[in-house]
């Protein structure tokens, strides 16, 4: 029986020590709290202020996605923010207005 008893005083000898140094290491750490600025979407920096938004499904080539979507994740890797094929594609629109605007009016 006296090995039972020893165990558990070694046990809670062991649970004290324990308790003692996460004290210390609560009391001696410093909490630092950092502000981050949290990048605009894509998404949002590619539309204009109060521009009227719409959701669609296009079917396009899955190589031609997947290129899209490539750039999208390298632009939120440069500039921050989510991955966004709908902010390159309304760049690529806004990049070449006045020829598609030119051939939608004939």
């Amino acid at each position: 029986m006296a090995r039972k008893g020893s165990l558990i005083a070694a046990m809670k000898a062991t649970s004290d020590q324990l308790a003692a140094e996460a004290a210390q290491v609560t009391e001696t750490a410093p909490v630092v709290v950092q502000e981050v600025a949290t990048p605009e979407p894509e998404v949002a920096r590619a539309r204009a202020p109060g521009a009227a938004m719409v959701t669609t499904a296009i079917h396009i080539p899955k190589e031609t996605h997947d290129l899209l979507r490539r750039v999208a994740v390298e632009r939120a890797v440069d500039h921050g923010g989510r991955p966004s094929v709908s902010a390159v594609l309304t760049e690529l629109v806004k990049r070449h207005w006045d020829e598609l605007a030119g051939e939608a009016g004939r």
